[in-house]
């Protein structure tokens, strides 16, 4: 613990400003001037919150998102080392300071809502570990309300560990890894999303290399250690069914093998010191293969995120300000802007407080709504125009900064100046162009008329002249609720159309009720 406590201190003070930390401080952000909102039309089009984490912005928000991430590793440390040293003794504490070492690239990666979710992921095997059965189903329910990716985890491996063929089932085990699977799945039933994170092959295959290997070196300890091997098993068939069919979860399937594999398996072949099973000219290099590669697996993301931060000016919020004044003087408030995403997307926290963007901070939202960055066969000329007046975007925002890598033919076809681009301002570090006959965020439908008063985060309100039907564009959600004036909330494909029933002011917001949840189950279209 003191390892890990002197090693997350010293990433607390230096906060290397990665991708993922971006997320963390517009969330916070988020919380702190809207509360537990469900959802957020700073990003996307608008899009809901929850199944990202319900429990990390309060903390991180009291406690500020960095402290929260390094008291989440410091416990993390802790209760790890507990559990080891209670299932295999004192000879494994080699492996409790790999982990304790280990965790801290969470830190590295800017992965802080992850971070809370492993520490009340290990609280509840602890718990369950010492027999503390309330406890248990406390830190399992918590666990995927701070982090989904986390909770599915400890319920994969609650699950996987319990079930034995032939013996009785530790009952308790699978009550908290069943709850924990069904607060990762009710959330997402409730606010349902279309998207998926990429899994790439070379990411996938390093999950059933890694786990092939474990099982070979364990097994001559396959009696004492029949869990853990079921969990590996385990572990391969999801991945596998995660690669094949794509979905939220994608690549980050590989966090818990990066993670937690090797301190794992050097505290079973500390403690067990397994006869090998195999040629000893066999074993000897694949322990050595073991280890390397579970090295490289856990510190490889931080060290990519860590260089890519370093030296690139995006990372500071200086680095907006000629364009966020630009912006604000030219009406920029109550419009849609692109702006191609960054290497280490500071964009998404830096201007979205203050603007609506086109995109975000969001993988899994990304490859889907907005899939022809991701091809390059898909972008030209003529489908960019197109994307850019479906989707009512009036500025296009070019940073100089180094690129994520779906804005980098974006960002060639933008210089190129499309005649649909008109050039307006050009700094040190920005170029920003004027979408020509840009499509409004709200348009009337016949003869209704009105003026927009403003457009949020946590939706719009109209000043209504003459009543009638508005297409509003912003995703529509059955959340949305009109907290003033008479009418009816309606779609138009993935868009909103609100309809005013008398003049005066229509205000609508996204608010959480269970009526409204029972509609976003059964994919009701309308708020009436």
């Amino acid at each position: 613990m003191a390892l890990s406590a002197l090693l997350a201190l010293a990433m607390l003070l230096w906060s290397p400003p990665v991708g993922d930390l971006a997320a963390q401080v517009f969330r916070t952000e988020l919380f702190q001037d809207a509360g537990l909102a469900i959802w957020n039309g700073s990003w996307y089009g608008g899009h809901y919150t929850l199944t990202y984490s319900v429990l990390f912005p309060p903390l991180a928000a009291l406690l500020g998102p960095q402290v929260v991430g390094t008291l989440a590793v410091v416990s993390s440390s802790y209760l790890f080392d507990r559990l080891v040293r209670d299932r295999w003794g004192v000879e494994a504490r080699w492996a409790t300071l790999w982990f304790a070492a280990g965790v801290v690239t969470l830190l590295a990666d800017g992965q802080l809502t992850f971070a809370l979710g492993v520490a009340l992921g290990l609280a509840s095997l602890r718990c369950l570990q010492t027999g503390r059965g309330a406890l248990v189903i406390a830190t399992a329910a918590a666990c995927p309300l701070a982090s989904p990716v986390a909770g599915a985890f400890l319920g994969g491996v609650l699950l996987a560990g319990a079930a034995e063929p032939g013996r009785r089932p530790n009952r308790l085990a699978i009550a908290a890894g069943a709850l924990s699977l069904t607060l990762v799945l009710v959330p997402n039933l409730a606010f349902p999303e279309a998207g998926h994170f990429p899994f790439v092959f070379s990411s996938y295959v390093a999950i059933p290399l890694w786990c092939a290997g474990a099982l070979v070196l364990t097994q001559g300890v396959r009696e004492e250690e029949r869990a853990l091997r079921r969990v590996l098993v385990a572990y391969v068939l999801a991945a596998t069914v995660i690669w094949l069919a794509p979905n939220a979860m994608g690549g980050n399937a590989v966090r818990l093998g990066a993670l937690f594999g090797g301190p794992v398996l050097a505290a079973v072949l500390l403690s067990r010191r397994p006869r090998p099973t195999v040629p000893t000219w066999f074993f000897a290099p694949l322990l050595v293969l073991a280890i390397a590669g579970s090295l490289y697996w856990q510190l490889t993301a931080s060290v990519t995120q860590i260089a890519r931060s370093v030296g690139d000016p995006s990372t500071k919020a200086a680095y907006f300000h000629p364009a966020a004044r630009w912006l604000r003087v030219h009406g920029g408030e109550g419009m849609r802007i692109e702006v191609p995403p960054t290497a280490n997307h500071w964009e998404s926290a830096y201007l979205a407080t203050k603007f609506e963007l086109a995109r975000g901070w969001l993988r899994q939202l990304d490859t889907t709504r907005d899939d022809l960055f991701y091809d390059e066969k898909k972008l030209t000329v003529d489908s960019y125009g197109a994307w850019l007046r479906a989707n009512a975007i009036s500025y296009v925002a070019l940073p100089d900064a180094p690129l994520d890598y779906s804005s980098v033919a974006e960002r060639r076809l933008i210089l190129g100046e499309p005649s649909y681009l008109e050039p307006r301002f050009h700094s040190e570090h920005w170029r920003i162009y004027a979408v020509r006959d840009p499509k409004p965020l709200v348009a009337p439908l016949g003869t209704a008329a009105a003026e927009v008063l403003w457009f949020g985060r946590q939706g719009f309100a109209l000043d209504v002249k003459r009543p009638g039907e508005f297409l509003v564009r912003v995703n529509f959600t059955p959340y949305w609720s009109i907290a003033h004036g008479k009418g009816c909330i309606l779609h138009h494909g993935d868009w909103t159309v609100a309809r005013a029933n008398r003049p005066g002011v229509f205000r609508v917001a996204a608010d959480f009720s269970v009526g409204r949840a029972w509609n976003a189950v059964t994919g009701a279209k309308k708020t009436c």
